[in-house]
């Protein structure tokens, strides 16, 4: 594991967001091309494991709710391994039509943060925990229509499925969005936050078919944008994506494994679950302070270790 202080330091904290000059494809063009390549690769890339659905049990189709048909052991799988390839394409574009050494997708640092992805994982799980729980203090009535997950042996394969795939799409997200994109973005403007701004808006987009935007549309959005803002935050402070993709495992963990809610469209992998949320305005506001508190806190701690590892070393 990379200690905090073993790091290469760069000119400026914008380095890792732009993309690198060493290459010899050095233009927009390539990198949009590229970024068709990591489009088709992360669709034809899903055909195996749609073939493979196909020699799955008969009732690990069967839905384990029926008010939830994509709850099936199936289902569930395929949303999964969907991430797979979209995980994948991101480093073959960077490395063999771009030619550039893989880590520098992820990180400036002479080796990948493991320190700095378990403390914004665990801080996240912790402060979700905590909030939970004040919240229930204060607001119990809002609490009595969270239901414990009723099939023991159904949670146990599906909380498998997500401890392997979550870290591997939220992961790819990130590597997506705060790294190729905002990389790519350098060679067109010159000022990196109005690139975290495109591609936060681009993130945002990429949620639009989520239920959650059904009928409220507008602090659905302005919540996921401010979350992608958030993570371009982290990413510029970190000088890579480890914290990034530590937090964005943590969200999602919280979601898919704790305290879950009702969604049809979505594995119901989580051990308590809540009635579909409704999103207002204030609620995206609350939501999108909580989420910068946290980056701030998180960095400050990320400071913190650095500092203190610097002064033992």
């Amino acid at each position: 594991m990379m200690g905090l202080s073993s790091i290469t330091h760069s000119p400026n904290k914008a380095y890792f967001l732009s993309f690198p000059k060493n290459h010899t494809q050095l233009s927009w063009v390539y990198w949009f091309m590229g970024l068709i390549f990591i489009v088709l690769l992360s669709v034809f890339g899903m055909i195996p494991f749609i073939i493979a659905e196909s020699f799955l049990p008969a009732e690990w189709r069967i839905p384990l709710d029926p008010d939830f048909p994509r709850s099936g052991y199936a289902e569930s799988l395929m949303i999964w391994v969907g991430f797979v390839p979209l995980f994948v394409a991101p480093f073959v574009v960077y490395k063999y039509w771009h030619n550039l050494p893989l880590k520098r997708l992820v990180t400036v640092h002479n080796t990948f943060g493991w320190s700095r992805l378990w403390v914004s994982l665990t801080s996240v799980l912790l402060i979700y925990s905590v909030l939970s729980l004040i919240d229930f203090w204060l607001n119990p009535q809002d609490f009595d229509a969270v239901i414990i997950h009723q099939d023991w042996r159904g949670f146990g394969i599906l909380l498998a499925f997500t401890l392997i795939f979550l870290p591997i799409q939220a992961a790819s997200e990130e590597i997506l969005c705060r790294g190729y994109l905002n990389q790519g973005l350098s060679l067109i403007t010159r000022h990196p936050w109005l690139a975290c701004v495109i591609t936060s808006a681009l993130f945002a987009s990429l949620h639009l078919g989520n239920p959650e935007a059904d009928g409220q549309l507008g602090p659905y959005v302005f919540e996921t944008f401010i979350f992608g803002i958030a993570m371009c935050w982290l990413s510029f402070e970190d000088q890579g994506l480890e914290s990034a993709i530590g937090f964005h495992i943590g969200n999602n963990f919280f979601v898919f494994a704790l305290l879950g809610y009702a969604d049809p469209t979505l594995p119901q992998s989580s051990i308590l679950m809540t009635p579909e949320p409704v999103i207002e305005w204030k609620d995206a506001i609350e939501a999108a302070a909580y989420c910068l508190g946290i980056t701030f806190v998180i960095i400050r701690i990320n400071r913190y270790l650095t500092k203190r590892a610097k002064a033992t070393a």
